[in-house]
């Protein structure tokens, strides 16, 4: 997996059989489609623009 933010870069190597049992755990826990109703933008927004 390569990660290109606009400063740097970083190459992370995992196991196929890791990131997959990842994926399966975190959908398991937060289905697809439902990420909007487990977070509040509203409070994530005031939290980021705190922070600059």
């Amino acid at each position: 997996m390569v990660l290109k933010p606009p400063e740097g870069m970083a190459l992370l190597e995992v196991p196929v059989q890791d990131l997959k049992r990842f994926v399966q755990e975190t959908e398991a826990l937060v289905p697809r489609g439902s990420e909007s109703e487990r977070t509040d933008s509203d409070v994530l927004l005031r939290h980021l623009l705190a922070e600059g």
